[in-house]
């Protein structure tokens, strides 16, 4: 993937993995939404749910990156906010679902009935 999606004159530059996972937050919203009131789910539960799938993305794929890469965020503290690199897919997905493990307790759902409410978007 290459790390700057595109450019503004003005604005600045807009790396790809952070742009693309607004983007499919965004997309993903109005099925979502759909499909739990398909089956029944209140709208403050739909609200939660899409907060922590954005929220988890951002926050899981940056924790893993500092994680696997301590050495480098001591000798560079300032770069733990510097929000043009340093995402990793899988730790978003380990984000999303930790995010939706919480959830689930929380509204005393069964966690495979979470989880399916997202497996529709991820094919």
């Amino acid at each position: 993937m290459h790390p700057i999606l595109f450019e503004l004159p003005g604005l600045g530059t807009y790396n790809s993995y952070g742009t693309l996972i607004l983007l499919a937050g965004l997309i993903i919203g109005p099925g979502l939404f759909w499909d739990m009131r398909r089956r029944g789910i209140e709208w403050l539960m739909f609200l939660d749910f899409y907060i922590v799938l954005v929220v988890g993305c951002w926050v899981g794929g940056r924790a893993i990156d500092i994680a696997l890469r301590p050495g480098f965020f001591l000798a560079n503290p300032a770069q733990l906010l510097d929000l043009n690199e340093g995402f990793i897919f899988y730790g978003s997905v380990f984000g999303v679902f930790v995010g939706f493990i919480w959830r689930a307790r929380r509204y005393r759902r069964p966690l495979g009935e979470v989880c399916d409410l997202l497996a529709t978007f991820l094919d």
